[in-house]
């Protein structure tokens, strides 16, 4: 027996030998096993290759297309396009902000998104997807500068009011 799988030739080979063998409407005895001999292969992949050509035919594909179906099976299987959009548009913009959060929020790889960016079927708002800082940041460092702002001040014998500069006044 072969290792290998039959090609698309061989398999339509396999469905023209029994067609020929075909006696009174049914596959004559043994003639399974001897076209399994005579291909390589085995019996169990003689019939099925023949059960797919006659459901084939029932259905009423022309020629019945005995070919292997591992090529089209392959490989992943893609997703698609509109309904990732839909997920991602269904998560808020601050959960978008990085590309690990939206990608855990939505259930996807974040080399998908990142595919889909390059794609072109996803554009970022700003050059960066991580803000510089996040608005709690900013009111921290504003509070820090502000603080600072006082101290410094304050040993130079003046009077800081407001949080804009607004009155800095000599004591």
């Amino acid at each position: 027996m072969r290792e290998h799988n039959l090609t698309d030739q061989e398999r339509r080979a396999v469905v023209q030998d029994i067609l020929l063998a075909f006696r009174v409407g049914t596959v004559p005895h043994r003639a399974y096993a001897r076209l399994a001999r005579k291909h390589e292969c085995h019996r169990h992949t003689v019939e099925r290759i023949w059960a797919r050509y006659c459901g084939n035919v029932a259905d009423g594909v022309a020629d019945g297309a005995p070919e292997s179906r591992i090529n089209q099976k392959s490989g992943r299987k893609p997703y698609d396009r509109a309904e990732l959009a839909a997920k991602i548009g269904a998560v808020s913009v601050a959960g978008r902000r990085r590309i690990e959060r939206t990608a855990a929020a939505v259930g996807v790889s974040t080399g998908l998104l990142h595919l889909l960016l390059k794609e072109g079927h996803m554009t970022r708002r700003t050059t960066r997807i991580k803000p510089q800082l996040t608005d709690i940041q900013k009111l921290a460092r504003m509070r820090y500068t502000d603080l600072y702002r006082r101290a410094y001040l304050r040993v130079r014998g003046y009077v800081y009011h407001g949080a804009y500069g607004q009155e800095v006044v000599r004591r």
